[in-house]
């Protein structure tokens, strides 16, 4: 294969994961045809494989591999923030020459990329943390409320509070060490009066 000037030939590999079998099937040909619809790109061959169980999960995984001719540098570098590829193989040309404002140019894509990727985790993690908290919180008063009826051992309180019983173990020790819950015996009781 001849290539033209500034293209480059690469194969990539996308892998998704995710459920039910079929929805990941349908959401890696949808990948395939915008991959085949993207501007300065020519698909010389592309392949799909079977979803596959993750073991030990209750997920599906799968992937496509796609030899393309980019019609540059910049091009294939945009199918690589675009698509996300798991690993990218440039075939040909064997040697790239780089001008160093261009080459500047992809690290501050990346870095830029990277920037974005990084704010939106770290947006997650807080939004994750307020969950928690509240969930918790919620809980809390659920087991307070649970105990102000009538003493209960951990076993009743596993059964009406839905978490099992050792990390609702943990759970209670914050509530007897803040006051809130008494432990006598294998029982556990509201602590503070009305």
């Amino acid at each position: 294969m001849v290539l033209q000037k500034n293209q480059v030939l690469s194969r990539i590999i996308i892998e998704i994961l995710g459920k039910p079998k079929e929805h990941v099937s349908k959401t890696l040909q949808i990948v395939a045809d915008k991959l085949k619809e993207t501007k300065d790109i020519k698909i010389e061959h592309i392949e799909i494989a079977e979803p596959e169980p993750v073991e030990n999960e209750d997920i599906f995984t799968t992937f496509l591999e796609a030899e393309l001719i980019a019609e540059d540098l910049n091009t294939l570098l945009g199918v690589c923030f675009y698509f996300m590829p798991r690993s990218v193989e440039i075939m040909e040309p064997e040697d790239i020459r780089i001008k160093a404002n261009q080459l500047s140019g992809f690290m501050n894509d990346l870095q830029a990329r990277l920037h974005e990727v990084d704010m939106r985790l770290k947006t997650v993690n807080e939004e994750n943390n307020i969950l928690n908290q509240n969930a918790m919180a919620v809980l809390h008063n659920f087991i307070i409320h649970s105990l102000r009826e009538k003493e209960r051992d951990i076993a009743e309180l596993s059964k009406i509070v839905g978490v099992q019983e050792k990390a609702l173990e943990k759970i209670i020790e914050i509530l007897v060490n803040n006051n809130f819950v008494k432990k006598e015996g294998d029982k556990y009781r509201f602590a503070l009066k009305e």
